[in-house]
């Protein structure tokens, strides 16, 4: 019989012998030392596939040969020194420069995480810059006591989990909120196996987009066809002046706000139309919805129809956008490439406006 071929991620072991072996993206092979470690990795020894042990020779021992403990699922030590690190993507292991980095990173158990690792498996991490302050690393699964989401931090950022974590469920470590937000978060969802062969270096899967959310209108408010000029500049001469409003004189709009503000009326006048200003009732409304959705991660138009009778006005339409880096990105990249999210933006009849920001979420609300 014939030797199968492999692919990179595979997990095979000879049938006359015990090892367990990874196949790499260079179609190299790396042994597991433990069952702990290989069940950091997968959810059972189901995945494992069986061949001749000849057919091994064909997928020889990459260097380091040895699989390292998942990133963000251990610590590790030498037997032999008391220094703690943790593990980064590739197995690069980080030395901890104080323990209280490890307890606001993995909590006060911190300690039940740290395994001692041999040294003939020591050359499998390799050496990494230190870890010197308690910033969240490449690897970790995050939540905050606020929020049910659980998050994975990547290249410095911070990305929404999606669908079922699996054994990686277990290591999910709960941080502080200053901790957390110490990391942009992401406009993108990640999944396990994406999470997986990132760690792994097998797979180019990308990240997936979160798009904005669909729009919400008052069903009872008819709102004008609005003729889109599709000759209008991708960067216009944006008015950086703040608008007079007599409604306006309670709050204090941060600079993203009132960029966003400016941006949208620099595309409503580049479309003939008039401008928004900020009203401080709406911006009430707004900035609790932004609120809402930052507490809760629910990205939805939850509560419109209230809004919307709280304002008492007679026409009233909503935005939303999440993970933007600039009012420039909601108005002309997010908003303007969404048709339902563009009729908002250019309905002819509204004339003042609520934007908020909190944290990475906005809202929208503007009326007649």
């Amino acid at each position: 019989m014939g030797c199968p071929e492999l692919n990179p991620g595979d997990v095979v072991k000879a049938q006359n012998g015990s090892a367990v072996y990874f196949i790499t993206e260079d179609l190299e092979s790396k042994y597991y030392p433990n069952d702990e470690v290989y069940f950091t990795w997968h959810d059972s020894w189901d995945i494992v596939k069986s061949i001749q042990g000849s057919c091994l020779d064909l997928y020889p021992l990459a260097n380091p040969a040895g699989m390292t403990y998942r990133p963000g699922s251990r610590l590790v030590k030498r037997v032999e020194s008391p220094a703690i690190y943790v593990i980064l993507s590739q197995g690069i292991r980080s030395k901890v420069a104080d323990p209280s980095i490890l307890e606001a990173l993995y909590g006060f158990a911190w300690g039940t995480l740290v395994r001692d690792v041999p040294s003939y498996n020591w050359s499998n991490y390799a050496k990494g810059s230190d870890l010197v302050s308690a910033s969240p690393h490449d690897g970790q699964l995050l939540k905050i006591s606020t929020r049910n989401t659980t998050y994975f931090v990547d290249n410095g950022g911070i990305y929404k989990f999606d669908g079922d974590l699996g054994i990686l469920a277990q290591d999910i470590r709960t941080v502080d909120e200053h901790i957390f937000t110490s990391l942009p978060e992401r406009g993108q969802t990640i999944t396990k196996d994406a999470i997986i062969a990132n760690l792994l270096g097998t797979s180019s899967e990308t990240i997936d987009t979160v798009p904005d959310s669909s729009v919400v209108e008052n069903p009872s408010v008819d709102i004008d066809t609005v003729v889109i000029d599709n000759s209008i500049p991708s960067t216009p001469e944006i008015d950086n002046t703040i608008p007079d409003s007599p409604a306006s004189n309670l709050y204090t709009l941060s600079t993203l706000e009132q960029e966003t503000i400016n941006q949208l009326n620099a595309y409503r006048k580049a479309n003939d139309l008039g401008i928004v200003v900020h009203d401080d009732a709406l911006y009430e409304l707004a900035k609790e919805h932004s609120q809402y959705m930052y507490d809760t991660d629910i990205f939805e138009h939850v509560g419109f129809e209230d809004r919307f009778n709280r304002a008492q006005r007679n026409l009233c339409v909503e935005n939303l956008a999440w993970n933007y880096q600039s009012g420039y990105d909601v108005v002309w990249v997010g908003w303007k490439n969404s048709p339902g999210h563009n009729v908002n933006m250019l309905q002819k009849d509204i004339t003042h406006i609520g934007l908020s920001w909190v944290g990475p979420y906005t809202t929208m609300f503007a009326c007649k």
